[in-house]
């Protein structure tokens, strides 16, 4: 796989002094790092891709048609046409089933918001979002093998049962894969809750080196982004569009970028023998990008050794959570230097970007334990590393056209009623009461219902528009 390091120093170094000059002055004649070619290719690729939106009819009677008003609903600044589109997905394991709701009911249809855009030029995600990436990276894509990846091994429930299987696109099964049955589907505990942490239960985690395993994930996985889709992906790196994951490196520390469009590009090249290695590797990277701390373990990938070397050469290298460095992830991976191309960015954030208030609860002060102070300051360093993500961005994007963020904020008093067929059926309760009742599973049924029906109703309110947290530049 290609990585690129997204390091970043908001220190810049300095240039040596003494008798240090000529040891710096030696350095720089050194040959460029091995991700140096891949960053040019990256610049050279976005470039050269151009957003081409499709010719819409005129109706013969000449009446202006529907499409044509829809763009108000979301109106952009004034200036040139946006000649690249990316879209940025954050973290948040369980959150993930908002951005996917949203996202979902946004570019739907062609009556969706300015009739799409459902193709990128560059889409980047981190944990949860980069299990969204691939589906979002192919939106308008026919799914392939829709006959047969709706099974029970694979825990699949039908996220919208009326568009006809043959017919589905990857876009309408990104809720899909938020909907399961049972939390062990992605997860799996070797504990009693995912908040509290009993000695014999603290002594299993230890000996296993975590709270739990994504072996559901992978099923999963396995079911849903398959052969098909890599092929679709595939197209993506003809057509100079970027997909890339984030991941960090625990032994170096770094953060990287995986380009899971080179991935899936050497998938459909390689000979038969090879494909089950390739797309057991692009499995991998999503689940290593999803393997949160404490929560799962971490995932141990083997680099393919560059030609000439033994592979015996290339060492084992141990993958966590990009999350942990990243929170989102853009400029590293675009670069402004590109020229005056004008970019329209979406930001989606699987979350709120403010941690839990827990000063009225009563139950966490009674009962707090190792485990729940852990998790508390977990959650309090990864919502500051989440935000300067986001402020990142966010700074980045308007300095290349406009940005428009969504976060999940206001979910609490939201109504999800529950249908037959949901884990637990006939019930109507706030997405708060939903996540209270859940709240020592892994990944909650009905709470993560509640977060996919309530994403799909900001993505169409009020009034059809999208009710985005923050654009900038302002509309006029």
């Amino acid at each position: 796989m290609t990585l690129l390091d997204i390091s970043t120093d908001p220190i810049p170094s300095k240039p040596a002094t003494g008798a240090a000059t000529a040891t710096a002055a030696t350095a720089k004649a050194e040959p460029p790092p091995p991700e140096s070619p891949f960053f040019s290719e990256v610049k050279r690729a976005l470039k050269s891709y151009r957003y081409t939106p499709k010719p819409t009819a005129a109706p013969s009677d000449g009446a202006v048609p529907a499409a044509a008003a829809v763009p108000a609903a979301a109106p952009a600044p004034s200036g040139p046409p946006f000649e690249r589109r990316a879209l940025v997905l954050s973290g948040g394991g369980k959150w993930g089933s908002f951005g996917a709701g949203f996202l979902q009911a946004l570019y739907g249809n062609d009556a969706g918001w300015a009739g799409g855009p459902k193709e990128f030029a560059v889409v980047t995600g981190v944990s949860t979002g980069a299990l969204q990436a691939p589906f979002m990276f192919v939106a308008a894509e026919k799914v392939k093998n829709g006959n047969t990846r709706y099974t029970a091994a694979a825990d699949t429930l039908l996220a919208k049962t009326d568009v006809p299987v043959g017919k589905r696109t990857y876009l309408d099964d990104l809720p899909l894969a938020y909907r399961i049955s049972r939390s062990k589907s992605v997860v799996d505990l070797h504990v009693k809750s995912a908040g509290s942490l009993d000695l014999w239960a603290g002594i299993t985690a230890l000996r296993k080196g975590s709270l739990g395993d994504l072996k559901g994930l992978r099923t999963r996985l396995a079911a849903l982004v398959d052969d098909g889709m890599l092929e679709a992906i595939a197209k993506g790196e003809d057509a100079d569009r970027k997909l890339f994951v984030g991941i960090v490196d625990f032994d170096s520390g770094r953060p990287f970028a995986v380009d899971m469009t080179k991935l899936a590009k050497a998938y459909t090249d390689a000979a038969d023998t090879d494909k089950p290695r390739l797309i057991g590797c692009f499995h991998d990277v999503l689940v290593a990008s999803s393997s949160e701390p404490l929560l799962a373990q971490p995932v141990f990938i083997r680099r393919q050794a560059p030609k000439g070397q033994k592979q015996d050469d290339e060492p084992t290298r141990m993958y966590m959570d990009g999350g942990v460095r990243h929170g989102v992830f853009l400029r590293e991976v675009v670069d402004a230097a590109q020229g005056q191309t004008k970019q329209e960015t979406t930001v989606i954030i699987n979350g709120t970007l403010t941690p839990a208030d827990r000063s009225g609860d009563s139950g966490w002060m009674a009962k707090w334990d190792l485990l729940g102070l852990v998790r508390r300051a977990q959650a309090l360093v990864t919502d500051q590393l989440y935000q300067s993500s986001v402020e990142r961005v966010r700074d980045f994007a308007v300095a290349q056209g406009v940005v428009r963020i969504k976060t999940a904020r206001n979910y609490e008093k939201h109504v999800y009623a529950s249908k037959t067929g949901d884990p637990v059926p006939n019930q109507s309760m706030m997405c708060k009461d939903w996540q209270k009742a859940e709240q020592n599973e892994g990944f909650p049924l009905m709470f993560m219902r509640c977060l996919i029906d309530f994403g799909a109703k900001e993505a169409g309110h009020p009034n059809g528009k999208p009710n985005w947290d923050l654009v900038r530049p302002e509309p006029s």
